[in-house]
Protein backbone atom coordinates (compact mmCIF):
# COMPACT_ATOMS: atom_id res chain seq x y z
CA UNK A 1 0.00 0.00 0.00
CA UNK A 2 1.06 3.57 -0.59
CA UNK A 3 0.48 7.21 0.23
CA UNK A 4 -1.55 8.89 -2.53
CA UNK A 5 0.34 11.20 -4.52
CA UNK A 6 -2.22 14.63 -4.19
CA UNK A 7 -1.02 15.99 -7.31
CA UNK A 8 -2.31 12.73 -9.13
CA UNK A 9 -5.75 12.79 -7.55
CA UNK A 10 -8.87 14.85 -8.30
CA UNK A 11 -9.91 14.94 -5.09
CA UNK A 12 -6.35 13.86 -2.92
CA UNK A 13 -6.91 12.38 -0.04
CA UNK A 14 -5.06 9.74 2.21
CA UNK A 15 -5.98 6.87 4.43
CA UNK A 16 -4.68 5.56 7.64
CA UNK A 17 -6.24 2.22 7.79
CA UNK A 18 -5.73 -0.09 10.70
CA UNK A 19 -4.77 -3.12 7.74
CA UNK A 20 -4.68 -6.73 9.04
CA UNK A 21 -2.14 -9.01 9.93
CA UNK A 22 -2.37 -11.77 12.21
CA UNK A 23 -0.81 -9.78 15.01
CA UNK A 24 -2.73 -6.97 15.36
CA UNK A 25 -6.11 -8.96 13.87
CA UNK A 26 -5.91 -10.92 17.23
CA UNK A 27 -5.28 -7.24 18.95
CA UNK A 28 -8.53 -5.73 17.00
CA UNK A 29 -10.53 -9.19 17.87
CA UNK A 30 -9.97 -8.44 21.71
CA UNK A 31 -9.40 -4.73 21.58
CA UNK A 32 -12.16 -3.07 23.74
CA UNK A 33 -13.02 0.63 25.33
CA UNK A 34 -13.88 0.63 29.04
CA UNK A 35 -16.32 3.06 29.36
CA UNK A 36 -13.94 5.33 31.93
CA UNK A 37 -11.11 5.43 29.27
CA UNK A 38 -13.54 7.17 26.69
CA UNK A 39 -13.97 10.78 27.30
CA UNK A 40 -17.11 10.84 25.07
CA UNK A 41 -19.20 7.72 26.31
CA UNK A 42 -20.68 8.30 29.64
CA UNK A 43 -23.22 6.43 31.46
CA UNK A 44 -26.28 8.43 32.74
CA UNK A 45 -29.60 7.74 34.57
CA UNK A 46 -32.48 6.07 33.13
CA UNK A 47 -34.21 8.79 31.09
CA UNK A 48 -37.10 8.90 28.82
CA UNK A 49 -37.73 8.73 25.10
CA UNK A 50 -37.20 12.11 23.59
CA UNK A 51 -38.06 11.46 20.01
CA UNK A 52 -41.49 10.80 18.63
CA UNK A 53 -42.80 7.93 17.15
CA UNK A 54 -42.40 9.07 13.44
CA UNK A 55 -38.87 10.55 14.50
CA UNK A 56 -37.80 7.15 15.59
CA UNK A 57 -39.08 5.45 12.53
CA UNK A 58 -37.05 8.04 10.31
CA UNK A 59 -34.06 7.62 12.05
CA UNK A 60 -34.56 3.83 11.54
CA UNK A 61 -35.30 4.17 7.87
CA UNK A 62 -32.47 5.99 7.17
CA UNK A 63 -29.76 3.73 9.14
CA UNK A 64 -30.63 1.25 7.10
CA UNK A 65 -30.29 2.46 3.81
CA UNK A 66 -27.32 3.85 5.00
CA UNK A 67 -25.96 0.42 5.84
CA UNK A 68 -27.10 -1.33 2.89
CA UNK A 69 -25.12 1.43 0.96
CA UNK A 70 -22.09 0.86 2.58
CA UNK A 71 -22.60 -2.66 2.21
CA UNK A 72 -22.73 -2.04 -1.38
CA UNK A 73 -19.72 0.16 -1.50
CA UNK A 74 -17.92 -2.56 0.31
CA UNK A 75 -18.92 -5.01 -2.26
CA UNK A 76 -17.25 -3.09 -5.44
CA UNK A 77 -14.03 -4.82 -6.59
CA UNK A 78 -12.86 -1.19 -7.72
CA UNK A 79 -12.92 0.51 -4.47
CA UNK A 80 -11.50 -2.32 -3.00
CA UNK A 81 -8.69 -2.54 -4.97
CA UNK A 82 -8.05 1.69 -4.93
CA UNK A 83 -8.64 1.83 -1.29
CA UNK A 84 -5.66 -0.40 -0.83
CA UNK A 85 -3.98 1.67 -3.38
CA UNK A 86 -4.86 4.54 -1.66
CA UNK A 87 -3.87 3.96 1.73
CA UNK A 88 -1.05 3.76 4.73
CA UNK A 89 -1.12 0.69 6.23
CA UNK A 90 -1.09 1.29 10.19
CA UNK A 91 0.32 -2.08 11.74
CA UNK A 92 -0.21 -4.67 8.86
CA UNK A 93 -0.65 -5.50 5.37
CA UNK A 94 -2.94 -4.72 2.90
CA UNK A 95 -7.16 -4.97 3.84
CA UNK A 96 -7.78 -8.83 4.17
CA UNK A 97 -11.15 -8.75 2.74
CA UNK A 98 -14.30 -6.90 2.03
CA UNK A 99 -16.10 -7.48 4.85
CA UNK A 100 -13.22 -5.98 6.88
CA UNK A 101 -13.35 -3.02 4.49
CA UNK A 102 -17.40 -2.22 5.18
CA UNK A 103 -15.85 -2.43 8.91
CA UNK A 104 -13.60 0.49 7.61
CA UNK A 105 -16.35 2.20 5.86
CA UNK A 106 -18.83 2.34 8.81
CA UNK A 107 -15.96 3.52 10.97
CA UNK A 108 -15.74 6.75 8.28
CA UNK A 109 -19.41 7.37 8.41
CA UNK A 110 -19.01 7.26 12.18
CA UNK A 111 -16.42 9.81 12.10
CA UNK A 112 -18.29 11.84 9.29
CA UNK A 113 -21.82 12.00 11.80
CA UNK A 114 -19.00 13.21 14.67
CA UNK A 115 -17.89 15.77 12.67
CA UNK A 116 -21.80 17.22 11.83
CA UNK A 117 -22.10 16.62 15.62
CA UNK A 118 -19.34 19.16 16.47
CA UNK A 119 -20.32 22.10 14.18
CA UNK A 120 -23.87 21.92 15.03
CA UNK A 121 -22.45 22.35 18.78
CA UNK A 122 -23.91 18.79 20.29
CA UNK A 123 -21.53 16.45 22.17
CA UNK A 124 -20.79 13.25 20.08
CA UNK A 125 -21.33 10.59 23.33
CA UNK A 126 -22.69 7.69 23.60
CA UNK A 127 -25.78 7.82 26.57
CA UNK A 128 -29.70 7.86 26.75
CA UNK A 129 -29.46 11.56 28.17
CA UNK A 130 -31.19 13.57 25.01
CA UNK A 131 -32.47 12.86 21.65
CA UNK A 132 -29.28 12.74 19.72
CA UNK A 133 -27.68 10.49 21.74
CA UNK A 134 -30.50 7.76 21.18
CA UNK A 135 -30.18 8.55 17.82
CA UNK A 136 -26.58 6.78 17.94
CA UNK A 137 -27.68 4.09 20.16
CA UNK A 138 -30.54 3.75 17.20
CA UNK A 139 -27.77 3.77 14.44
CA UNK A 140 -25.22 2.02 15.99
CA UNK A 141 -27.60 -1.04 16.66
CA UNK A 142 -28.66 -0.77 13.13
CA UNK A 143 -25.34 -0.71 11.40
CA UNK A 144 -23.87 -3.45 13.96
CA UNK A 145 -22.63 -7.10 11.79
CA UNK A 146 -23.62 -9.18 15.51
CA UNK A 147 -27.37 -9.96 16.35
CA UNK A 148 -28.52 -7.58 19.02
CA UNK A 149 -28.85 -8.79 22.62
CA UNK A 150 -32.14 -6.59 22.62
CA UNK A 151 -34.60 -5.47 19.84
CA UNK A 152 -34.18 -1.88 19.42
CA UNK A 153 -36.20 -1.12 16.20
CA UNK A 154 -39.45 -1.70 17.82
CA UNK A 155 -40.57 2.04 19.47
CA UNK A 156 -42.17 0.60 22.85
CA UNK A 157 -39.22 -1.70 23.49
CA UNK A 158 -37.20 1.05 22.38
CA UNK A 159 -38.96 3.41 25.28
CA UNK A 160 -38.10 0.20 27.35
CA UNK A 161 -35.08 0.37 27.03
CA UNK A 162 -33.77 4.21 27.19
CA UNK A 163 -36.48 4.14 30.74
CA UNK A 164 -35.35 0.80 32.08
CA UNK A 165 -31.30 1.50 33.26
CA UNK A 166 -30.62 -1.81 32.43
CA UNK A 167 -26.64 -1.89 33.05
CA UNK A 168 -26.53 -5.76 30.79
CA UNK A 169 -28.79 -3.93 27.91
CA UNK A 170 -26.60 -1.19 27.97
CA UNK A 171 -23.33 -2.53 27.90
CA UNK A 172 -23.92 -4.58 25.35
CA UNK A 173 -25.26 -1.30 22.90
CA UNK A 174 -22.22 0.63 23.98
CA UNK A 175 -19.95 -2.58 22.78
CA UNK A 176 -21.21 -1.75 19.71
CA UNK A 177 -20.81 1.86 19.59
CA UNK A 178 -17.20 1.40 20.61
CA UNK A 179 -16.49 -0.69 17.68
CA UNK A 180 -17.56 1.04 15.59
CA UNK A 181 -15.57 3.88 16.35
CA UNK A 182 -12.20 2.58 15.24
CA UNK A 183 -10.10 5.61 16.04
CA UNK A 184 -7.52 4.14 13.71
CA UNK A 185 -9.11 5.03 11.22
CA UNK A 186 -8.55 8.26 9.60
CA UNK A 187 -8.02 10.08 6.36
CA UNK A 188 -6.81 13.34 5.49
CA UNK A 189 -8.71 15.41 2.12
CA UNK A 190 -7.30 17.97 0.24
CA UNK A 191 -9.85 19.60 -1.78
CA UNK A 192 -13.84 20.76 -1.35
CA UNK A 193 -14.88 17.54 0.20
CA UNK A 194 -15.27 17.74 3.81
CA UNK A 195 -16.47 14.09 4.55
CA UNK A 196 -14.53 11.12 4.20
CA UNK A 197 -17.18 8.77 2.91
CA UNK A 198 -17.95 10.77 0.25
CA UNK A 199 -14.11 11.88 -0.41
CA UNK A 200 -13.57 8.17 -0.56
CA UNK A 201 -16.04 7.68 -3.17
CA UNK A 202 -14.90 9.77 -5.50
CA UNK A 203 -10.80 9.26 -5.13
CA UNK A 204 -11.29 5.05 -5.25
CA UNK A 205 -14.23 4.93 -7.88
CA UNK A 206 -17.39 5.14 -6.56
CA UNK A 207 -20.49 4.97 -8.41
CA UNK A 208 -22.03 8.42 -9.06
CA UNK A 209 -25.26 7.58 -8.02
CA UNK A 210 -23.94 6.52 -4.79
CA UNK A 211 -21.97 9.60 -4.03
CA UNK A 212 -25.36 10.97 -4.34
CA UNK A 213 -27.19 9.07 -2.18
CA UNK A 214 -24.69 9.31 0.76
CA UNK A 215 -25.13 12.89 0.45
CA UNK A 216 -28.60 13.19 0.31
CA UNK A 217 -28.89 10.13 3.62
CA UNK A 218 -26.13 11.61 5.60
CA UNK A 219 -28.05 15.63 5.09
CA UNK A 220 -31.27 13.77 5.86
CA UNK A 221 -29.92 11.82 8.74
CA UNK A 222 -28.33 15.10 10.26
CA UNK A 223 -31.52 17.05 10.06
CA UNK A 224 -33.30 15.02 11.71
CA UNK A 225 -31.12 14.95 14.68
CA UNK A 226 -30.76 18.51 14.75
CA UNK A 227 -34.86 19.21 14.72
CA UNK A 228 -35.16 16.30 17.19
CA UNK A 229 -35.98 18.69 20.43
CA UNK A 230 -38.51 20.91 18.15
CA UNK A 231 -36.34 23.40 17.37
CA UNK A 232 -33.35 24.14 15.05
CA UNK A 233 -30.74 27.16 16.61
CA UNK A 234 -29.22 29.34 15.27
CA UNK A 235 -25.76 26.77 15.03
CA UNK A 236 -27.47 23.80 13.71
CA UNK A 237 -29.57 25.96 10.59
CA UNK A 238 -25.82 27.22 9.65
CA UNK A 239 -24.61 23.60 9.42
CA UNK A 240 -27.61 22.26 7.56
CA UNK A 241 -26.82 24.67 4.88
CA UNK A 242 -22.97 24.16 4.75
CA UNK A 243 -23.92 20.80 4.53
CA UNK A 244 -26.05 21.50 0.55
CA UNK A 245 -23.52 23.64 -0.52
CA UNK A 246 -19.73 21.42 0.90
CA UNK A 247 -18.54 19.45 -2.43
CA UNK A 248 -21.37 21.57 -4.60
CA UNK A 249 -23.93 19.14 -2.79
CA UNK A 250 -26.96 20.10 -4.56
CA UNK A 251 -30.36 19.17 -4.41
CA UNK A 252 -30.26 17.87 -7.78
CA UNK A 253 -27.50 15.49 -6.76
CA UNK A 254 -24.88 16.88 -8.95
CA UNK A 255 -21.04 16.75 -8.23
CA UNK A 256 -18.82 18.45 -10.32
CA UNK A 257 -16.86 15.46 -12.11
CA UNK A 258 -19.56 13.12 -12.78
CA UNK A 259 -20.29 11.74 -16.11
CA UNK A 260 -23.09 10.18 -16.89
CA UNK A 261 -22.92 6.21 -17.77
CA UNK A 262 -25.65 6.63 -20.22
CA UNK A 263 -24.49 9.99 -21.61
CA UNK A 264 -26.88 10.23 -24.95
CA UNK A 265 -29.78 9.01 -23.09
CA UNK A 266 -29.30 11.71 -20.31
CA UNK A 267 -29.19 14.43 -22.82
CA UNK A 268 -32.18 13.37 -24.33
CA UNK A 269 -33.99 13.82 -20.86
CA UNK A 270 -32.61 17.29 -20.29
CA UNK A 271 -35.16 19.79 -20.11
CA UNK A 272 -35.12 22.60 -23.36
CA UNK A 273 -31.99 23.22 -24.65
CA UNK A 274 -33.25 21.69 -28.67
CA UNK A 275 -30.39 23.37 -29.91
CA UNK A 276 -27.65 22.52 -28.11
CA UNK A 277 -28.91 18.75 -28.59
CA UNK A 278 -29.15 18.85 -31.75
CA UNK A 279 -25.60 20.25 -31.78
CA UNK A 280 -24.36 17.69 -29.68
CA UNK A 281 -26.37 14.57 -31.55
CA UNK A 282 -24.94 16.24 -34.70
CA UNK A 283 -21.03 16.01 -33.19
CA UNK A 284 -22.08 12.29 -32.07
CA UNK A 285 -23.22 11.22 -35.43
CA UNK A 286 -19.93 12.35 -37.25
CA UNK A 287 -18.15 10.70 -35.05
CA UNK A 288 -19.39 7.37 -35.75
CA UNK A 289 -19.55 8.05 -39.35
CA UNK A 290 -15.73 8.88 -39.56
CA UNK A 291 -15.39 5.82 -37.17
CA UNK A 292 -16.79 3.80 -39.89
CA UNK A 293 -14.92 4.97 -42.47
CA UNK A 294 -12.05 3.78 -40.40
CA UNK A 295 -13.09 1.22 -40.22
CA UNK A 296 -13.05 -0.28 -44.08
CA UNK A 297 -10.06 2.24 -45.18
CA UNK A 298 -11.17 5.48 -46.45
CA UNK A 299 -9.43 8.08 -44.87
CA UNK A 300 -10.71 9.93 -42.27
CA UNK A 301 -10.16 14.12 -42.58
CA UNK A 302 -8.75 15.53 -39.13
CA UNK A 303 -11.09 17.12 -36.45
CA UNK A 304 -10.85 19.12 -33.84
CA UNK A 305 -13.07 17.80 -30.88
CA UNK A 306 -12.29 21.11 -28.78
CA UNK A 307 -15.41 23.39 -28.00
CA UNK A 308 -16.54 26.62 -26.91
CA UNK A 309 -20.04 27.14 -25.09
CA UNK A 310 -21.13 30.50 -24.93
CA UNK A 311 -24.35 31.55 -22.97
CA UNK A 312 -25.35 32.87 -19.90
CA UNK A 313 -25.35 31.49 -16.26
CA UNK A 314 -26.99 28.15 -15.38
CA UNK A 315 -28.04 27.41 -19.09
CA UNK A 316 -26.51 23.94 -18.45
CA UNK A 317 -23.03 24.11 -19.91
CA UNK A 318 -21.55 22.22 -17.43
CA UNK A 319 -23.83 19.11 -17.65
CA UNK A 320 -23.40 19.44 -21.03
CA UNK A 321 -19.96 19.11 -21.03
CA UNK A 322 -20.09 16.09 -18.71
CA UNK A 323 -22.30 14.38 -21.45
CA UNK A 324 -20.23 15.20 -24.42
CA UNK A 325 -17.19 13.92 -21.88
CA UNK A 326 -19.35 10.25 -21.52
CA UNK A 327 -19.74 10.24 -25.02
CA UNK A 328 -16.21 10.94 -26.36
CA UNK A 329 -15.55 8.01 -23.79
CA UNK A 330 -18.15 5.74 -25.54
CA UNK A 331 -16.92 6.72 -29.21
CA UNK A 332 -12.77 5.49 -28.31
CA UNK A 333 -12.08 9.28 -28.68
CA UNK A 334 -11.04 9.02 -24.92
CA UNK A 335 -10.34 6.25 -22.55
CA UNK A 336 -11.10 7.44 -19.36
CA UNK A 337 -13.59 10.48 -20.59
CA UNK A 338 -13.85 12.28 -16.96
CA UNK A 339 -14.12 15.98 -16.78
CA UNK A 340 -12.14 18.18 -14.50
CA UNK A 341 -13.53 21.65 -14.15
CA UNK A 342 -11.73 24.71 -13.28
CA UNK A 343 -11.80 28.96 -13.97
CA UNK A 344 -9.08 31.16 -13.61
CA UNK A 345 -8.12 30.71 -10.21
CA UNK A 346 -7.56 26.81 -11.05
CA UNK A 347 -4.80 27.69 -13.82
CA UNK A 348 -3.27 31.37 -13.02
CA UNK A 349 -0.95 31.45 -9.98
CA UNK A 350 -0.33 34.80 -7.96
CA UNK A 351 3.66 34.83 -8.72
CA UNK A 352 6.11 34.65 -11.89
CA UNK A 353 7.20 31.06 -12.99
CA UNK A 354 3.93 29.27 -11.15
CA UNK A 355 1.36 29.57 -13.65
CA UNK A 356 3.35 27.19 -15.90
CA UNK A 357 3.71 24.64 -13.01
CA UNK A 358 -0.15 24.73 -11.79
CA UNK A 359 -2.01 24.50 -15.77
CA UNK A 360 0.38 21.62 -16.28
CA UNK A 361 -0.51 20.09 -12.97
CA UNK A 362 -4.58 21.24 -13.34
CA UNK A 363 -4.09 19.26 -17.33
CA UNK A 364 -2.12 16.48 -15.86
CA UNK A 365 -5.33 15.70 -13.87
CA UNK A 366 -7.32 15.61 -17.22
CA UNK A 367 -5.60 13.24 -19.69
CA UNK A 368 -7.42 11.28 -21.24
CA UNK A 369 -10.57 13.14 -20.48
CA UNK A 370 -12.00 16.15 -20.85
CA UNK A 371 -10.69 19.82 -18.90
CA UNK A 372 -13.81 22.30 -18.36
CA UNK A 373 -12.69 25.77 -18.04
CA UNK A 374 -15.16 28.42 -17.08
CA UNK A 375 -15.34 31.56 -17.71
CA UNK A 376 -12.41 31.53 -19.96
CA UNK A 377 -12.29 34.76 -21.01
CA UNK A 378 -10.50 36.05 -17.41
CA UNK A 379 -7.52 34.49 -18.93
CA UNK A 380 -7.01 37.82 -20.81
CA UNK A 381 -7.29 40.37 -17.31
CA UNK A 382 -6.05 43.24 -17.57
CA UNK A 383 -3.24 44.82 -15.84
CA UNK A 384 -0.93 41.20 -15.74
CA UNK A 385 0.30 38.44 -18.19
CA UNK A 386 -0.11 35.39 -16.10
CA UNK A 387 -2.96 34.55 -18.07
CA UNK A 388 -1.16 34.67 -20.74
CA UNK A 389 0.98 32.34 -19.52
CA UNK A 390 -1.82 29.85 -18.59
CA UNK A 391 -2.94 30.46 -22.23
CA UNK A 392 0.60 29.48 -23.52
CA UNK A 393 0.98 26.68 -21.64
CA UNK A 394 -2.91 24.98 -22.16
CA UNK A 395 -2.03 25.68 -26.05
CA UNK A 396 1.34 23.84 -25.51
CA UNK A 397 -0.32 20.61 -24.02
CA UNK A 398 -2.84 20.98 -26.52
CA UNK A 399 -0.57 20.17 -29.16
CA UNK A 400 1.72 17.41 -27.44
CA UNK A 401 -1.41 15.65 -25.45
CA UNK A 402 -3.51 16.40 -28.97
CA UNK A 403 -4.98 12.21 -27.92
CA UNK A 404 -5.21 12.80 -24.67
CA UNK A 405 -6.49 15.67 -24.47
CA UNK A 406 -9.63 17.45 -25.17
CA UNK A 407 -10.99 21.45 -23.70
CA UNK A 408 -14.20 22.89 -23.56
CA UNK A 409 -14.48 26.64 -22.82
CA UNK A 410 -16.80 28.34 -21.44
CA UNK A 411 -18.57 31.87 -21.02
CA UNK A 412 -20.67 34.79 -21.87
CA UNK A 413 -21.09 34.67 -25.64
CA UNK A 414 -19.35 38.19 -26.44
CA UNK A 415 -16.52 37.83 -23.96
CA UNK A 416 -15.62 33.83 -25.22
CA UNK A 417 -15.56 35.76 -28.88
CA UNK A 418 -13.14 38.60 -28.18
CA UNK A 419 -11.13 36.04 -25.94
CA UNK A 420 -10.70 33.76 -28.57
CA UNK A 421 -9.81 36.32 -31.29
CA UNK A 422 -7.04 37.64 -28.92
CA UNK A 423 -4.68 35.12 -29.74
CA UNK A 424 -4.74 32.86 -33.45
CA UNK A 425 -4.06 29.80 -31.59
CA UNK A 426 -6.88 30.03 -29.30
CA UNK A 427 -9.11 30.53 -32.83
CA UNK A 428 -7.16 27.65 -34.65
CA UNK A 429 -8.26 25.71 -31.96
CA UNK A 430 -11.57 26.25 -31.64
CA UNK A 431 -13.80 26.34 -34.75
CA UNK A 432 -16.80 24.39 -33.17
CA UNK A 433 -19.24 26.78 -31.53
CA UNK A 434 -22.49 25.90 -28.93
CA UNK A 435 -24.61 28.23 -27.85
CA UNK A 436 -26.96 27.84 -24.72
CA UNK A 437 -29.77 29.75 -24.58
CA UNK A 438 -31.94 30.78 -21.97
CA UNK A 439 -34.69 28.87 -20.59
CA UNK A 440 -38.29 29.77 -20.92
CA UNK A 441 -40.35 30.35 -17.80
CA UNK A 442 -41.85 26.97 -18.50
CA UNK A 443 -39.04 25.10 -18.43
CA UNK A 444 -37.36 26.70 -15.32
CA UNK A 445 -41.02 25.41 -13.32
CA UNK A 446 -40.28 22.13 -14.69
CA UNK A 447 -36.43 21.82 -13.42
CA UNK A 448 -37.77 23.08 -9.87
CA UNK A 449 -40.72 20.46 -10.38
CA UNK A 450 -38.31 17.80 -11.48
CA UNK A 451 -35.66 18.63 -8.24
CA UNK A 452 -39.14 18.52 -5.82
CA UNK A 453 -40.30 15.02 -7.43
CA UNK A 454 -36.48 13.46 -7.18
CA UNK A 455 -36.89 14.16 -3.47
CA UNK A 456 -40.37 13.11 -2.91
CA UNK A 457 -41.88 16.55 -2.27
CA UNK A 458 -45.64 17.09 -3.06
CA UNK A 459 -46.78 20.33 -4.56
CA UNK A 460 -50.50 21.53 -5.14
CA UNK A 461 -51.42 22.78 -8.60
CA UNK A 462 -51.51 26.60 -6.61
CA UNK A 463 -48.17 26.01 -5.02
CA UNK A 464 -46.89 25.14 -8.43
CA UNK A 465 -48.73 27.76 -9.92
CA UNK A 466 -47.23 30.05 -7.46
CA UNK A 467 -43.37 28.76 -8.26
CA UNK A 468 -44.45 30.00 -11.88
CA UNK A 469 -45.10 33.36 -11.00
CA UNK A 470 -42.45 33.22 -8.54
CA UNK A 471 -39.84 32.70 -11.46
CA UNK A 472 -41.52 34.93 -14.19
CA UNK A 473 -41.17 37.90 -11.58
CA UNK A 474 -37.54 37.19 -11.21
CA UNK A 475 -36.90 37.23 -14.38
CA UNK A 476 -38.83 40.42 -14.73
CA UNK A 477 -37.21 42.30 -11.90
CA UNK A 478 -33.66 41.29 -13.27
CA UNK A 479 -32.96 39.96 -16.73
CA UNK A 480 -29.63 40.93 -17.08
CA UNK A 481 -28.29 38.83 -14.39
CA UNK A 482 -30.76 36.20 -13.89
CA UNK A 483 -29.01 32.44 -13.55
CA UNK A 484 -31.65 30.47 -15.36
CA UNK A 485 -31.24 26.85 -13.49
CA UNK A 486 -28.91 27.93 -10.77
CA UNK A 487 -31.61 30.66 -9.82
CA UNK A 488 -33.95 27.62 -9.92
CA UNK A 489 -31.39 25.28 -8.03
CA UNK A 490 -31.16 27.98 -5.07
CA UNK A 491 -34.99 29.13 -4.93
CA UNK A 492 -35.61 25.02 -4.54
CA UNK A 493 -32.85 25.37 -2.24
CA UNK A 494 -34.53 28.51 -0.29
CA UNK A 495 -37.60 26.42 -0.32
CA UNK A 496 -36.89 23.32 1.30
CA UNK A 497 -35.19 25.48 4.01
CA UNK A 498 -37.98 28.05 4.66
CA UNK A 499 -40.16 23.97 4.83
CA UNK A 500 -37.16 22.98 7.17
CA UNK A 501 -37.46 26.00 9.71
CA UNK A 502 -41.66 26.06 9.07
CA UNK A 503 -41.43 21.85 10.68
CA UNK A 504 -38.67 22.93 13.41
CA UNK A 505 -41.75 24.13 15.86
CA UNK A 506 -43.54 21.52 15.04
CA UNK A 507 -43.42 18.91 17.83
CA UNK A 508 -45.29 16.40 15.70
CA UNK A 509 -43.45 15.80 12.45
CA UNK A 510 -44.76 13.34 10.17
CA UNK A 511 -43.95 11.85 6.72
CA UNK A 512 -46.62 13.40 5.03
CA UNK A 513 -45.10 17.14 6.44
CA UNK A 514 -41.78 15.93 5.42
CA UNK A 515 -43.06 16.13 2.21
CA UNK A 516 -45.76 18.44 1.33
CA UNK A 517 -44.35 21.92 0.41
CA UNK A 518 -47.16 24.80 1.08
CA UNK A 519 -47.49 28.28 -0.26
CA UNK A 520 -45.80 29.55 3.14
CA UNK A 521 -42.65 28.00 1.66
CA UNK A 522 -42.14 29.89 -1.24
CA UNK A 523 -39.99 32.89 -0.06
Amino acid sequence: MKETESENETIPITFSIPTVNDENKKRDEKKTIKNDEHPEVKRLAPSSVKMSRSQFDEIISCAHEIKDLITKIGSNKEIFDAVNENSQSVGGDEMPNRIYLVKVLKSIFMKDMRRCYKEMGHVFRFSIRTGEDQALVLISNILSNSKPNLDLEDYDKFSTFVRSGNESHFSSTRETFNNLMNDEVNFSVEGEDEFGLSALLQTCGGEAEDLEKYRILLYRLVSLIAKMDGKVTEKEKKWLERMLVINEMRPDGANRNYVPEAPEAELEKLIGLNTVKKEVKALSNYISVQQKRKEVGLPVPEISYHCVFTGNPGTGKTTVARILAGIYRDKGILKKGHLIETDRSGLVAEYVGQTAVKTNRIIDKALDGVLFIDEAYSLIAQGEDFGQEAIATLLKRMEDDRDRLIVILAGYTKEMEDFINSNPGLRSRFNRYIFFPDYSVDELTEIFLLYASKHEYHLSETVKQAIKEKIGEAIKNNPQDFGNARFVRNFFEHVVQSQANRLAADTNVTREKLTEILSVDLV
